[in-house]
């Protein structure tokens, strides 16, 4: 038995005969290997690249040993546990790009419907032959603001999509639906304004400053009127995201956060601009007066046109 020391006889080689006993003793007890432990421990405390490596250093020293070493089965508890939390670790990485650029692919998502939604405004214009916007600073406009150009749309185009001038996730609109005192987003064909042009006496402040465009509109003294007649010219902007500035940038409280806007220009094409300053930083626009390149819509427009705001101020 292991542990207790044998009495054993020799014999001569030659003749056979009993020589003195001596002691045989018996074979040392296998040492565990250390890197089997450490594998285990690198497992059970989530640290999987080196609990995986030592594990397989592990079990070959093991092999190796002839029964000098044990611990085989500590090194593969170790690699399994190993493989385990790297599979855990990856997955979790790949969740996290996941969710952050899920933002960006709902932000993009949110930019294509809002494209169509504008070109839908200027099929209308279109459809009902508006070759001319309300001057500023006329009978024509209830205000010198973006909410009085859609008034002026409601009954000249009977266009009651209210909806349309409010980008559902610029932050000042939630905070117009989410606080109960500032009215919500107008609903009904009367939302906005009459059908004879007149507002809706429930339209607040708060729903004038929230809508989310600028318009292009000629002014009284402007020469040169007919949408359609200048756009033989060149196309320019008719109707843009607010918040752009004459730097080409829009600031970070527009509707979409600074990261950009669109641009409907007067031929139909709406475009999205992270910056109107372009990738050559010449510009996106054609100066109307130039003809060379310029981020500053305000010069882009025709001669002698104004900008309309939600908050009748300038841009």
């Amino acid at each position: 038995m292991r542990g207790e020391v044998i009495e054993a006889i020799a014999f001569c080689p030659h003749c056979g005969a009993p020589t003195s006993p001596h002691q045989v003793s018996p074979h040392p007890a296998p040492r565990t290997s250390g890197m089997a432990i450490a594998s285990l421990v690198c497992g059970i405390l989530f640290i999987p690249i080196v609990g995986i490596i030592l594990g397989y250093l592990a079990r070959s020293h093991v092999r190796r040993s002839q029964g000098a070493v044990a611990g085989e089965g500590m090194a593969l508890a170790g690699l399994i546990l190993g493989y385990v939390g790297l599979g855990i670790s990856t997955i979790g990485v790949l969740a996290a790009i996941v969710i952050a650029n899920l933002g960006d692919v709902t932000d993009m998502a949110e930019v294509e419907a809002e494209k169509a939604t504008i070109k839908s405004f200027y099929n209308t214009v279109m459809t009902k032959k508006i070759a001319v916007f309300p001057s500023k600073g006329s009978d024509d406009l209830r205000e010198n603001t973006t909410a009085g150009f859609a008034a002026w749309f409601r009954k000249r185009a009977d266009f009651i999509y209210n909806e349309f001038w409010y980008v559902e996730s610029a932050e000042d609109v939630i905070e117009l639906v989410e606080d109960e005192d500032k009215g919500g987003i107008p609903t009904g064909a009367s939302g906005i304004a009459r059908s004879d042009g007149s507002f809706s006496s429930d339209l607040n402040q708060f729903q004038k400053r929230a809508m989310s465009y600028c318009v292009a509109v000629p002014s009284v003294s402007s020469a040169k009127k007919n949408i359609r007649s200048l756009r033989n010219g060149g196309s320019f902007p008719i109707l843009w995201t607010k918040g752009l500035g004459t730097d080409g940038e829009w600031v970070g409280d527009s509707p979409w956060g600074g990261k950009g806007g669109h641009i409907l220009y007067s031929n139909g094409d709406v475009k999205w601009y992270d910056s109107t300053r372009g990738y050559d930083e010449k510009g996106v626009f054609t100066d109307s007066e130039t003809a060379e390149k310029t981020e500053n819509v305000k010069n882009a427009i025709p001669a002698d046109w104004e900008i309309l705001t939600p908050d009748g101020g300038d841009i």
